[in-house]
This record gives C-alpha cells, sequence and structure tokens, in this order.
C-alpha cells in the first residue's frame, strides 16, 4: 500500500508528491497520446500497471492500495466530481430529449445484461448463484471516459454522444444500489423479495433525485448573488456536498449529484455572468482531466497480475459473457421503446456503437474490491473484473475510432457540411473586414483568404442543396443568430431570466430540427409545462419583480422583437451560398418578421392598456443597462491596470449608492403597493 497510508510521519507531504507525480504524468502523457493515437486514458492505466508489476520485481515502493481506502478515495472522493463533469457538459434539452431511451439503457438494459453475465459465469465458470450476480451487478456499470474523449476527437454525432454519457452517469447509481442488495443476500441476509427490492430501489433513485434537484435550485439562487470567484468554489461542495447527504439519508448519491448538475447546467446561461460561466468551465475542465488521470493511475496501480493468471480461464468467459450481454442489453430494447414512445429510431450503426463502447472502468474495480470477505469466489470476482476492466480499457477504447470510421459516423453529413462552407465564407470576410480597418491589406495574406473562400464555395457548389435543404439551412442561421442576441440580453439583463430559458430551450430545439439529415428527439410538451413552472418557481425566488407580469411581458416582447430584428438583419450574409437565393432568403425573413411583428403588436398593447407600468418596465430596464455598464466598464479599467484594486472599489461603491438611492419603482414591493390601493391607472 501507499506509504503514507500506514505512516503518520510526512504522510501529508508524501501525499502532495504522489498527486504531484501523477498530474505530472498525466499532463505529459496528453502529447505522446497524440503522437501514438490512443486514449490518453489507456496509456494511463498501462504505465499504472507497468509501475505496479516493476515494483513488485523490486519492491522499491508499493503502489498499491488497500481494497477499502481504494473503494472510498473512488466512490467518495473521485466518483462525485466525475459524475457532476459529465453531467454538466451534457445538455440538459437533449438529455430530456432522449431520458426515455436514456433510462432504458439505464434500467432495464442494465438488468438483462446483469442477469446474462450473472447466467454465464455461474454456467461456465462455476461460480455461486449470489456471487455470479454480485458479478453480474457490478460489471455491468459502463464507464466510457475513454470513449467520449475519442468522440471529441473523430467527431460524432450529439446525439449518441448524449446517449453514452447519460446513460454512464444514471447507471453507475443503479449499478452501486443493486450491488448493494445483492451482497447483502450473498452474505445469508433474509430471502430475497422482489416487491420490496423494487420499492426500495424507486425509493432510492426517487429520493437521490430530490435531493439533487433541491440542492440545484438553490445553488441557481446562489449564483445571482455571489461573485464569480465563490460561485464556482460552490459547485464543487455541491458535487459532494449532494453525494454525502443523499448517502447519508440512504438514496442515491449519483442520482443526487447528477440531477444538481443538470440543473445548474440549465440554469448557467440565465443565471450565470459571462465571466462566471467562463470560470465554470474552466475550472470542471480542469478537474475532470485531472480526477480522471488519477483514476486510471489507480486503477493500474490496483491490477493483480498474479490474481489474473491464476483465474485466467474464468476471465476469458467473463469477458466474452460481458460482451454477448451488452449486445443483448441494447440491440432488443432500443428499437421497441423508441417505436412506442415515438422517438426517432437509434440506428444499428448507434447501437454497434453503444455496445462496443460500453467500457468497464474505475466504479466495478471499486466495487470489486469492496467486497467482503465472507462473499463466495470473492478472489474469482476481483480477478474477473480486472480481466473485463482492462479488456474493455485496452481493446475496445483503442480500435472505437476505426469502427466509428467504418460505420461512417465521423463522416460529416450534408448539413454539417453546408454549415462549414458557409462559416468559412462568412469568416474569410470577417477577416478582410478587419485586414481593412488595420491597414494590413497584404496581397499574399489576401490571396491565401481568396483561394480559402474560393475552396469553400466549390465545396458547397458540389453539395447540391435542394430548396428545401437550403431554406433550412437559411432558417438555422437565422435562428443561431437569434439565440446568440437573445444570450446577449440574458447577460445584459435585458430579457427575464426565466422566459430567457424557455426561450433559448426552444431557439436550441428549432436549430436542431433544422438539421435535414439528422432528425433529433424533442422535449414532449408535458417535460416543456414541467421546466416553465420549475421556471416560474426561481423567478420567484430570484428576481425582485417576478410577481410583475407586465415587466416580464415586457421583457419577452422587447427580446423577441429584438433577436429577430437582428436574425432578419443578418440573413442575407448568406445570399448566394449552399443554394440560397434572394427568394428564400424573402420566405424566410417573412417567418422572423412575422413574430417581430407579433412582439411590437404585443409591446404596443402593453403601452396602451397600462401605461404606468409599462414606462416602470422600461425604467427598470434603464435602470439595469446602465447600472450593468457602469460596472463591467469599471471591471474593464481594473483588469487593464488602468486603476488601482482600492480606486475601482471605490468606483463601485459610489455607483452602487447611487444606483440602490434611485432603485425604479417597477420593484416588487412598489408593484404590490399599486395593485393591493387600487391606485394603478388604467
Amino acid at each position: 500500500m501507499f506509504a503514507f497510508i500506514e505512516t503518520p510521519a510526512n504522510s501529508f507531504a508524501e501525499v502532495a508528491l504522489v498527486l504531484a507525480v501523477f498530474l505530472a504524468v498525466a499532463g505529459l502523457i496528453v502529447p505522446i497520446a497524440r503522437r501514438v493515437r490512443l486514449p490518453p486514458t489507456v496509456l494511463l492505466i498501462l504505465i499504472g500497471f507497468g509501475v505496479s508489476e516493476f515494483d513488485q520485481i523490486t519492491n522499491v515502493v508499493d503502489f498499491r492500495l488497500d481494497d477499502p481506502v481504494f473503494n472510498d478515495i473512488v466512490i467518495y472522493v473521485l466518483l462525485p466530481t466525475l459524475i457532476f463533469s459529465a453531467a454538466r457538459e451534457m445538455s440538459t434539452r437533449l438529455f430530456l430529449a432522449d431520458i426515455t431511451s436514456i433510462l432504458t439503457l439505464a434500467i432495464p438494459a442494465f438488468v438483462i445484461s446483469m442477469v446474462i453475465v450473472a447466467v454465464g459465469v455461474w454456467w461456465l465458470a462455476g461460480i455461486a448463484w449470489a456471487s455470479a450476480f454480485v458479478f453480474g451487478a457490478l460489471i455491468s456499470a459502463t464507464d466510457p471516459v475513454a470513449v467520449v474523449d475519442t468522440f471529441k476527437r473523430v467527431g460524432v454525432p450529439s446525439r449518441l454522444e448524449t446517449l453514452v454519457q447519460g446513460e454512464s452517469v444514471m447507471n453507475d447509481g443503479i449499478a452501486i444500489t443493486l450491488y448493494t442488495v445483492i451482497v447483502a443476500i450473498a452474505l445469508g441476509a433474509d430471502a430475497f423479495e422482489l416487491g420490496t427490492t423494487i420499492v426500495d430501489f424507486v425509493v432510492v433513485f426517487a429520493g437521490g433525485a430530490a435531493v439533487g434537484l433541491v440542492i440545484g435550485f438553490g445553488t441557481a439562487l446562489a449564483f445571482t448573488r455571489l461573485g464569480s470567484t465563490a460561485s464556482a468554489a460552490l459547485t464543487i461542495g455541491v458535487a459532494y456536498g449532494a453525494y454525502a447527504l443523499a448517502d447519508l439519508w440512504n438514496v442515491s448519491g449519483v442520482i443526487a449529484t447528477l440531477t444538481a448538475a443538470l440543473v445548474i447546467g440549465a440554469a448557467t446561461p440565465t443565471v450565470a455572468t459571462p465571466k462566471l460561466r467562463y470560470r465554470l468551465d474552466g475550472v470542471w475542465d480542469t478537474l475532470d482531466f485531472s480526477f480522471n488521470a488519477i483514476l486510471f493511475l489507480l486503477l493500474g496501480f490496483e491490477v493483480n497480475a498474479e490474481l489474473i493468471k491464476t483465474h485466467w480461464l474464468a476471465i476469458v468467459i467473463a469477458i466474452g459473457v460481458a460482451l454477448v450481454s451488452r449486445t443483448f442489453g441494447v440491440f432488443p430494447l432500443l428499437p421497441i421503446v423508441s417505436h412506442f414512445a415515438k422517438l426517432p429510431r437509434v440506428s444499428g450503426r448507434y447501437q454497434a456503437v453503444l455496445i462496443w463502447g460500453g467500457l468497464r472502468g474505475g466504479v466495478a474495480v471499486a466495487l470489486a474490491l469492496a467486497l467482503p470477505d465472507g462473499v463466495p469466489g470473492r478472489d474469482t470476482i476481483i480477478a474477473m473484473t480486472f480481466g473485463v476492466v482492462l479488456s474493455t480499457l485496452v481493446i475496445n477504447s483503442t480500435t472505437i475510432p476505426y469502427l466509428i470510421r467504418w460505420l461512417g459516423l465521423d463522416a460529416p453529413t450534408r448539413s454539417d457540411r453546408a454549415s462549414a462552407g458557409t462559416m468559412v465564407v462568412l469568416a474569410v470576410r470577417a477577416a478582410r473586414d478587419a485586414m481593412s480597418k488595420y491597414d494590413l491589406d497584404v496581397m499574399r495574406t489576401g490571396m491565401q483568404l481568396d483561394a480559402l473562400e474560393s475552396r469553400a464555395r466549390s465545396d458547397l457548389s458540389e453539395l447540391d442543396l435542394d430548396p428545401s435543404q437550403a431554406s433550412h439551412l437559411l432558417r438555422a442561421y437565422g435562428l443561431a443568430t437569434e439565440r446568440a442576441a437573445a444570450q446577449e440580453l440574458i447577460d445584459a439583463n435585458l430579457l427575464y431570466g426565466p422566459l430567457g430559458r424557455v426561450l433559448l430551450y426552444h431557439l436550441d430545439a428549432d436549430v436542431e430540427a433544422m438539421r435535414f439529415d439528422e432528425p433529433q428527439p424533442v422535449i414532449h410538451g408535458g417535460a416543456v409545462r414541467m421546466l416553465l413552472r420549475l421556471e416560474i418557481v426561481l423567478a420567484r425566488l430570484t428576481t425582485r419583480s417576478s410577481r410583475d407580469r407586465v415587466l416580464a411581458r415586457y421583457s419577452i416582447a422587447q427580446g423577441r422583437l429584438i433577436t429577430n430584428e437582428a436574425a432578419i438583419d443578418r440573413l442575407r450574409d448568406i445570399d448566394g451560398l449552399a443554394g440560397v437565393t434572394t427568394e428564400l432568403i424573402g420566405d424566410a425573413t417573412q417567418r422572423f418578421e412575422l413574430i417581430r411583428r407579433y412582439a411590437a403588436e404585443d409591446i404596443d398593447s402593453l403601452r396602451a392598456e397600462h401605461p404606468l407600468r409599462f414606462e416602470q418596465a422600461r425604467q427598470a430596464q434603464a435602470w439595469e443597462l446602465s447600472r450593468l455598464t457602469a460596472v463591467r466598464k469599471i471591471d474593464a479599467f481594473e483588469a487593464w491596470g488602468m486603476v488601482s484594486k482600492k480606486a475601482a472599489e471605490m468606483a463601485r461603491e459610489a455607483l452602487d449608492d447611487v444606483y440602490d438611492a434611485q432603485a425604479p419603482v417597477a420593484d416588487t414591493t412598489e408593484m404590490i403597493r399599486y395593485r393591493d390601493e387600487g391606485r394603478e391607472d388604467e
């Protein structure tokens, strides 16, 4: 074991040294992995295994942790952070849109896989029934870290990535729950009762989700009150706090952390400032990289080569059974669920990647090493777990890029090619404008830009998009422009937060719907209504004017007016590209103009029906915009070094004194007074 685990003296220094070595190795391995075209996680586990075996021969330092220590590090230190990071990166909208397929993979497919593995190792390897089910439960949870890294490198459809990540973060919690129940049975607990087990499972699952919802919404509230550094630190506490609190209450810590991360991820675009969003990305990218590196190095250290040699036949059986079980857990279920749930079909190509990409990792090893000594066949279970984990990480993760290419999933779709070519032409235009602005019209650079634009236009002409596809491309560009404008309004506090979030959900869905060659699932109306209700609750807790319906109506109407005007202004940017004609631009303009006109009519209606509160709403927005602009200017002066930190703080305090003394009449308390005393003039 690690020396610092046993020896109190200098333990903290030794911990720091080991962590420093781990992180240094992880950082140095990335360029090597790129050169040899292997996932960094595979090299890390091989390095860990090699160092461990070298130490067994030389006995210089024993790197292997005690089994309980390894289990605690993985389950309570590494897993909460990795779950939170993976869930935070996922689109909540895409996750909810495909929740039926994800739950199918995470629950029934998991159970089918567990049963097949149990039957297989019982029949072929002679493992006791209860122990076989223990192995089935711990080995059926997927850990696609290496696969997701490959997805990002080679490029795969967003739906496939969502399915893989969603299944992984969900079935970790399910695996841990079932593992606990089955281990108790293997140790001679009371007779198994299916009904009681199902009820307990539902309670554990739902309880974890409830804990995560409360903590996630509480964190979103805190974002509106805290600075960016404090908020980023808070999210780290949330990852561990949600997990630990749920675990103390005997519900699923994994599901609690997952739910909290999804809620925070959904709320971040509208409750977090641009500075906080940037900081969160940096913090969690660093934590995700560091903790994954530590996990895979520890996995390599923990692999016991002697145990593998002794139980090699059982390992070979387990590897084959695990692959077969994964196949039967995926292929029969997803087509059936897609048909009855009216979802876009999960194609055979996607299913092949889901099967081959079902890697096993740290959770499986941690659960195997945590097995009590009284479980029959414990050493065999640990050996089989090591064998399956190593085979999937070394074989599956290194060959899946070839599978993706063979299936054509890395090939850009016609929609992607059209979007890419269009963006290249627009980028070249922006580059020329920048050169002219700074009087840098260099002939050589200009010729290179001409060649780049010519090649992009040639690629676009080869696509030969029909009018319908060109129309989809045009509308997607307009919708993306509208979404960018909406985010700017939200960041400026000019678009009512909760309604702004709902608007972003719809715009993202509309952009995805414009992909003419890759249909995407959409969130059902019931889920949208549920999200809207949650947004209203959040609004009442976070916004001083949340009960002012006039302010909300004005905010969303003004927002739609501005964002659709922005879209209309930019549609002509792609005139003549990818089959886009003046006639198509006219048709698309009419669609955006219709929404713009409705928004303008709503503003006129508000002005006529509620003149006083309409002006108060305008005053409130002017107050927010001027205050935010002034504060950001002071922040910029401080960042540029033009003023000292003390001077910037004094300037902010002066602004606060002025704005606090002249708060707009549209404040909630003032609105309530007008309503209650009946003094509104309309």
